[in-house]
């Protein structure tokens, strides 16, 4: 065995450093001898300095299915000079555990040979959570995929559920409003005929249910399609002042038999809309205001851009206005702020319909009031023309 003078690391700091590491440390003459262990190594394999210094590789620490695997790095180690590898030792009472290896060759400038020094280093713990994360993984590629068959079918089902409710709201928007329409058609006709007062008003109050009944059904079915993944916009690029300009004009008579005052405030913009569900849109929200007025009224349109790459559209009015809780519930579908009350005009569809075709656009829409007799904003957002995707600000 070569002595400890002709080691490649005579200093004894290097010697301190090596004996007081915490990776295990081994150095082998160029015949495979030990001929230093240090003692983290020996904590590691269990086995005592004395034991190990002398033995030719392979080792004790070494288990015997693993001695041709340990040949084939020597040799690549003395081919290259250097090696990194991960095998398997076994301690004293024969338990095996994993430990990965980085070896180097060096040359004693005394005497011209060449040593191999082997850093050692228990990896159990490393290997444990590898396995663990690897079931985990594992597991989790199962779970996912369970996940995606189930979320497919359910997809189907849904998809097949949506198709079910456009033919069923189909139908029933067929087979209840084709019957109404005849009876609508008819009543003024009875009514015409009639000289007895009292039956001239029972027709007014069948004639208003029906009409009522009519468009109630025409707004479900409406509300029903903007709800339906299938309905199809028909986007064009609008010039927004012009087309609030021609609903104005066309509802003129209407403003004009509440005592409504008009007032515009609307920038120049482009907008990529659906022209008529914008117009219905538009409509709406004007009818709302018209309703809910004073007996002489003003309604504000504004359109500004807010924030930058958005048109924000307030429509103002200095009506009877609304308590938070009724705000709470505008959106809501058959809402009416007063139960109590039956308004043959009002289906309590509108704002949903409303809050759909924005939505649709890509925008946002919300109500704002200071309380009852204090007037209300409905006020809605949706991209620009330079803006048509949605982005964080929705």
């Amino acid at each position: 065995m070569q002595s400890s003078e002709s080691s490649v690391i005579p200093d004894e700091k290097y010697r301190s450093f090596i004996e007081n590491a915490g990776l295990g440390i081994i150095t082998l003459n160029s015949e495979g001898v030990h001929e230093k262990v240090n003692s983290a190594f020996c904590g590691i394999t269990g086995f005592e300095k004395h034991e190990i210094i002398g033995q030719k590789i392979p080792p004790s620490y070494w288990p015997t299915r693993f001695i041709k695997e340990l040949k084939e790095e020597i040799k690549r180690m003395q081919t290259s000079g250097f090696i990194r590898t991960q095998s398997y030792f076994q301690r004293r009472n024969h338990d095996i555990f994993p430990v990965s290896i980085t070896g180097s060759i060096v040359f004693d400038p005394n005497n011209c040979k060449k040593e191999y020094i082997l850093l050692i280093d228990d990896i159990t713990e490393i290997k444990k959570n590898e396995r663990e994360l690897r079931l985990t993984t594992d597991m989790l590629v199962a779970v996912n995929n369970k996940l995606e068959k189930k979320i497919k079918e359910r997809t189907e089902q849904v998809e097949s559920l949506i198709k079910q409710k456009d033919e069923f709201i189909n139908q029933l928007g067929h087979d209840l409003k084709n019957p109404l329409t005849p009876i609508i058609n008819l009543l003024p006709v009875i009514e015409g005929k009639l000289i007895d007062e009292t039956s001239k008003e029972i027709i007014d109050v069948v004639k208003r249910n029906a009409i009522y009944m009519r468009d109630l059904v025409l707004k479900t079915i409406q509300l029903a399609r903007l709800d339906s993944p299938n309905v199809i916009f028909n986007f064009e690029y609008l010039d927004l002042k012009e087309l609030i300009k021609e609903i104005i004009k066309n509802l003129e008579i209407v403003f004009k038999n509440h005592n409504i005052e008009i007032e515009t405030k609307i920038d120049e913009f482009t907008i990529k809309a659906d022209r008529l569900r914008f117009d219905e849109l538009i409509r709406n929200l004007l009818d709302n205001a018209v309703k809910y007025s004073q007996t002489v009224g003003k309604i504000v349109i504004e359109a500004k851009e807010k924030p930058k790459g958005f048109v924000q559209i307030k429509i103002i009015d200095n009506g009877i206005g609304m308590t938070q809780e009724q705000i709470s519930h505008i959106f809501e579908d058959f809402y009416r702020a007063d139960p109590k009350i039956h308004d043959f005009k009002s289906s309590g569809l509108g704002m949903p319909i409303c809050k759909k075709i924005v939505e649709k656009h890509g925008g946002k829409i919300w109500v704002e009031s200071q309380g009852l007799n204090k007037g209300t904003k409905i006020i809605f957002k949706i991209p620009l023309k330079e803006n048509e995707k949605l982005n964080d600000e929705i």
